[in-house]
């Protein structure tokens, strides 16, 4: 297997190459390091089979020449902007990092012949709600800019698979956790519980 992997020197991306290459498939990681980091992938240099190159996904030309090249047979797209804070901010952070990168993916793939898609989506999509949710039908009331640009994102992967066959599988990612995260309300808050205790350690 020829993989496309987005966004793959982030701290999700970075974990599904090391998965990928002990599968045996060639790994292609594409990242223009907004928020990855080269350290993430580093340990992956020596291996044959893995591929990095510094690209921003928004780039159609430079990105359509790496699947004419690669031969694609399936697509991760994990590049966004996965830090809700600055895309509340800037508001267009949000549509360019999540929307329009899936967008220009979605388009590039049926030109060179890849029909597989795996997108990382996420519960923000749901928003704050009481009630029981159901996963085809929410409520999907996203209240932030990075939950209804991925809600957008994944309705367009509806539309390209329906309308050009793109298989698509979406994985809807709560808040995740571990080696080379760098932000998220977990982190964030373990980071500040762990400042709290320090500084109570030292008045004492």
């Amino acid at each position: 297997m020829r993989i496309l992997v987005t966004g793959s020197a982030g701290f999700i991306g970075s974990h599904l190459c090391d998965r990928l290459l002990e599968r045996h498939a060639s790994v292609w990681c594409v990242d223009n390091l907004h928020l990855g980091r080269r350290r993430n992938i580093a340990h992956l240099g020596g291996n044959n089979r893995f591929h990095f190159i510094e690209l921003d996904v928004l780039d159609r030309r430079a990105l359509g020449t790496l699947f004419a090249d690669a031969g694609f047979d399936a697509v991760f797209h994990l590049a966004a902007n996965s830090d809700i804070g600055a895309g509340s901010a800037d508001p267009e952070l949000d549509l360019r990092l999540n929307q329009l990168t899936t967008t220009t993916v979605l388009e590039t793939m049926p030109a060179h012949g890849v029909r597989r898609l795996f997108f990382a989506s996420t519960s923000a999509i749901f928003g704050e709600t009481s009630e029981i949710l159901h996963e085809d039908f929410g409520p999907l009331r996203p209240i932030s800019f990075y939950g209804a640009s991925k809600l957008a994102a994944e309705a367009y992967i509806s539309a390209y698979s329906h309308l050009l066959g793109v298989a698509a599988v979406v994985l809807r990612f709560p808040n995740v956790v571990g080696e080379r995260a760098t932000h998220g309300v977990i982190y964030d808050f373990l980071r500040k519980a762990r400042k709290k205790s320090s500084g109570a350690g030292s008045a004492r």
